[in-house]
């Protein structure tokens, strides 16, 4: 089921993430929009499968553990690949900002579930905009 899941989301990633036709930044958007709609269909009620084993499974089993750490690094090094092309010289800067993303994106789809609504998605969509533009944030 997981690997399935991984699948789906993978193909998401390809299509927005690897998308050379949009600025990095716009590939971020482009990713993190796609779920936001397929969030808000589902009515807030249905978020990612990888957090929730991460939270629930992940500490009663050694391979769903491993298979899961095997998933974050490489949705991480998804992200990362992005950042680096927002700051080719900061490699440290890309790899914390890929690995903060795919944490702050799992909490906001947890909380979204919690509160069903949009605000912990629209709270970290303003979070989002001031990474990739800090220098016009207050």
């Amino acid at each position: 089921m997981l690997d399935r899941y991984v699948e789906r989301l993978d193909a998401i990633m390809h299509e927005t993430l690897d998308d050379e036709r949009l600025a990095p930044a716009e590939r971020l958007r482009s990713y993190f929009d796609r779920i936001s709609t397929a969030v808000a269909e589902a009515e807030w009620q249905r978020g990612c499968i990888v957090p929730d084993l991460a939270a629930e499974i992940a500490a009663h089993g050694d391979a769903l553990r491993a298979r899961l750490c095997t998933v974050l690094a490489q949705q991480s090094a998804r992200f990362e690949m992005v950042a680096r092309l927002l700051r080719p010289a900061d490699e440290a800067w890309a790899a914390d900002l890929g690995a903060f993303l795919l944490a702050a994106w799992h909490g906001t789809l947890l909380r979204m579930k919690v509160e069903r609504n949009s605000t912990a998605v629209d709270r970290f969509r303003r979070m989002l905009e001031s990474f990739l533009h800090p220098a016009s944030q207050p």
